[in-house]
């Protein structure tokens, strides 16, 4: 077959492919551009989705009249002049494709002014044909219109999917813009309603109640601000989460991304927390040095390479824990739930599909099999679990000391913080003996008097926290047991990691011994005992796939983190075996040992699923129900 050069405008629709992929691709390019000129207020406006017509405006810098042509040619840019300014820049874009990319496959028609400019200029690109400059009336900044989408490329026009759809990644991204770019205000209009309207410089905290709502706003906790802060923001509490990641929003320097690594430790801290595959929601701003961030990775730059990733997302990790540790709020009746349970919207719906999926690195679940090792009665080694335990997972037990996954400090709105907190405090001052026991509901919710409030207590889950917490304070004290297999186990790596050294020091100071035995596979000796017993096979694969993973996306290992997990479930389904069940009935001695037991923990208002131990209902919310108070 004859090679042929390809015509220019062939090219230009292949390159094209690579940057505009859906109408939310042709918007995320012009925003980021009026954002690159100093822009402070943004609007976009759509129609159909974006597919028959979108409009980005700015009141940024404009372009100069000589500078229009060269605007729409591919690889002109004005943000860099050589290849190790990538590792210094500050700006959203920098690869010099969209405006080319998006006049080669659509109508585009530009209006810009400068601030030195007597009358602004026009200018039309119709699928790659270039007009000539007019001079036009129009205020200062940059107006883009874009119609006609795909038109050129009828199968990458019958690709894109229903109106609703497409407008909801659009909203999405415009949600996304609204987080990373405070500084400035942004207006999104769908089919001539005004979906997102923000101010310019406002609290993080208002743009949250703005673009996401009083419900999810009132139930986030604010990052402290501290000189030298690497992340600020805000993160959900323990009675706000989502069946999807969709409301989890990260910015680094600014630019919106996708982490993967850093949302799985994120998840991690709120294990016990939360609900079972349910996910934290947070708005968080990262602020990294930029020569160790790397942004041309991906044409759409939403993925970025962190140069000492280990490092930094240790330090942002342990700003997060470090927050959501040592308080929480506890659920009260009221004529409408104060939790923050998910409303599903056709907005939600369409946007599942949109959500990245991170299941491979986040969901690597342990499961108990009934596979074994077959393994020699024998101890080759041990390691200081409660060095390990201390170091490597975030709690919280009995004890202030006992660091095992974090406690959620909830603070509702900032006016009502005191108010919120009240309670938690109350209930750690109970004196058990002068708490009233008033009977058992349902065979399995205990209730107690105490001074103004009633105390509603679900027995299965409080006794299933109370044994959570001293299942972990055990292994906590106990030494992590290297048990020798009877018949080592080849496990095959593809190359990825069999050289490391540092990796196989990592696994063999967690209770494994392992060394590489050829070139694409790795011999394993010994493993861990945990909680009496060796670990599963099912485990050790599951911990080397987490190593492999992250070895080939962020170049480093993740073992503890998968390996804490392991020990994480293990004890949660030890504690939910051996705690009193629903359905049993319970004397007043005991259910005041219950309360006194379940008061005495750091974190007693959760099971470890991430269900309420317990609920309460005030005297004064009696008098307002009962139309006694009206206040």
């Amino acid at each position: 077959m004859k090679i042929r050069v390809l015509d220019d405008a062939t090219i230009n629709k292949i390159a094209a492919g690579e940057v505009i992929e859906n109408p939310a691709s042709i918007i995320k390019e012009l925003v980021e551009n009026s954002l690159d000129a100093n822009a402070k207020a943004i609007t976009v406006e759509i129609k159909d989705g974006g597919k028959t017509y979108i409009r980005v405006s700015d009141n940024g810098s404009g372009i100069l009249k000589e500078d229009i042509p060269s605007a729409f040619l591919r690889h002109s840019t004005s943000k860099l002049n050589k290849i190790e300014d990538l590792f210094t820049i500050n700006t959203m874009g920098f690869r010099g494709e969209a405006l080319a990319s998006i006049a080669a496959v659509a109508d585009v028609e530009l209006l810009t002014r400068t601030e030195n400019d007597i009358h602004g200029h026009k200018y039309e690109v119709s699928f790659g044909i270039p007009s000539s400059v007019n001079n036009v009336a129009t205020n200062k900044g940059t107006t883009i219109i874009v119609s006609s989408l795909f038109e050129n490329l009828p199968v990458r026009k019958n690709l894109l999917r229903q109106d609703n759809y497409e407008s909801s990644i659009i909203h999405q991204l415009m949600i996304r813009f609204c987080f990373s770019h405070p500084q400035c205000s942004f207006t999104f209009i769908k089919d001539k309603l005004v979906v997102i309207k923000t101010l310019a410089n406002e609290r993080l905290r208002d743009r949250i109640y703005q673009v996401l709502g009083s419900d999810i706003a009132k139930n986030m906790i604010e990052l402290p601000r501290e000189n030298g802060q690497y992340v600020t923001g805000y993160i959900s509490n323990n009675l706000l989460y989502r069946s999807n990641r969709m409301h989890q929003y990260l910015s680094i320097n600014k630019r919106s991304i996708k982490y993967p690594e850093l949302v799985k430790g994120i998840e991690l801290k709120y294990r016990s927390i939360i609900p079972l595959q349910k996910h934290p929601v947070f708005v968080l701003q990262l602020s990294i040095p930029q020569n160790e961030v790397d942004v041309n990775v991906h044409p759409n730059k939403t993925v970025v390479n962190i140069k000492d990733e280990f490092f930094w997302l240790g330090k942002i990790e342990q700003t997060i824990s470090n927050t959501i540790k040592n308080s929480l709020s506890i659920p009260k009746f009221k004529k409408k739930m104060d939790l923050a349970v998910e409303k599903e919207t056709i907005f939600d719906k369409y946007q599942q599909d949109n959500v990245v999926d991170y299941s491979n690195a986040l969901n690597n679940e342990s499961s108990f099999v009934e596979e074994k090792f077959d393994i020699i009665d024998q101890e080759n080694s041990a390691v200081d679990l409660s060095s390990y335990i201390s170091t490597n997972i975030n709690f919280s037990g009995n004890e202030d000391n006992l660091n095992i996954i974090n406690d959620v400090k909830l603070n509702g709105k900032e006016e009502k913080s005191v108010a919120q907190n009240e309670i938690p405090n109350r209930m750690k001052m109970i004196n058990v003996n002068n708490a009233t026991f008033i009977g058992q509901i349902f065979t399995t919710y205990i209730v107690f008097q105490y001074e103004d409030m009633l105390v509603i207590i679900d027995q299965h889950a409080a006794h299933e926290r109370i044994k959570y917490e001293y299942y972990l304070q055990e292994v906590k004290k106990s030494n992590l047991d290297t048990q020798a297999l009877l018949q080592p186990i080849i496990i095959p790596v593809n190359g990825i990691a069999q050289s490391s050294e540092e990796i196989f020091n990592k696994f063999n100071s967690i209770g494994y011994d392992i060394e590489a035995f050829d070139e694409s596979s790795i011999i394993i000796r010994g493993v861990p005992i945990i909680m009496g017993k060796p670990i599963e096979y099912n485990m050790v694969r599951a911990i080397f796939d987490d190593m492999i993973f992250y070895d080939t996306e962020s170049k480093n290992g993740n073992i503890e983190n998968t390996q804490i997990e392991f020990i994480i479930e293990k004890i949660m389904k030890k504690s939910c075996i051996n705690a009193i069940k629903s359905g049993l009935q319970i004397n007043a001695e005991i259910a005041k040992n219950l309360l006194a037991e379940l008061l005495q923990l750091h974190q007693p208002y959760t099971c470890p699923h991430g269900r309420p131990t317990m609920m309460i209902l005030t005297k004064k919310e009696f008098e307002k129900n009962f139309l006694r108070e009206m206040s």
